[in-house]
């Protein structure tokens, strides 16, 4: 089964805006981004609560990241649903405050 995919515009990782060879860039930015992910899933752990977190959260996972928007990934269609409408306005500000 194919996981569902959730867009969050504003996403654009610092490290790809630094001027750095491809590769290396590449690299920082991927990172960079995952450093980025790591901090959003903890504030929203934080602010909602480990059960709501558990629940809803736990199982996105970063997809990739094109342009300044960034792909989550969630186990399903209903899942992806939920979080976008309970989550979706949070997580593109947590984003973008990054």
């Amino acid at each position: 089964m194919e996981p569902e995919v959730m867009t969050i515009p504003g996403a654009q990782s610092r490290a790809l805006r630094e001027a750095d060879p491809p590769s290396r860039a590449a690299l920082a930015a991927e990172t960079e981004l995952a450093a980025q992910w790591g901090r959003i899933c903890r504030r929203l752990q934080a602010e909602i609560g480990e059960l709501e977190y558990r629940s809803w959260l736990r199982n996105a996972a970063l997809g990739r990241r094109e342009g300044d928007e960034v792909t989550l990934l969630f186990p399903s269609r209903f899942v992806r649903d939920w979080v976008r409408r309970h989550y979706g306005e949070r997580l593109t500000a947590l984003w973008q405050e990054e």
